[in-house]
């Protein structure tokens, strides 16, 4: 379970990080043109997504189980 939403952040962070790249930054801009701009953009908001599935995972996990010690 912990590798699981280890993953599923991980991967969460890179496609808004790549995401926010492609959309807001002029290097990315010019990377993704016109209509190759929406798959930055289609990244960013399933990253974001997959961001808060992964914050609310952590909670449960942190908060609502009991962890070994």
């Amino acid at each position: 379970m912990y590798l699981a939403v280890c993953l599923s952040t991980s991967v969460a962070l890179g496609l808004a990080v790549w995401g926010w790249w492609g959309q807001y930054t002029e290097a990315g801009q010019r990377h993704y043109d016109e209509m190759a701009g929406m798959i930055p953009l289609a990244a960013w908001y399933v990253g974001l997504l997959l961001l808060a599935v992964s914050a609310l995972w952590w909670i449960w996990i942190l908060f609502f189980r009991q962890i070994p010690e």
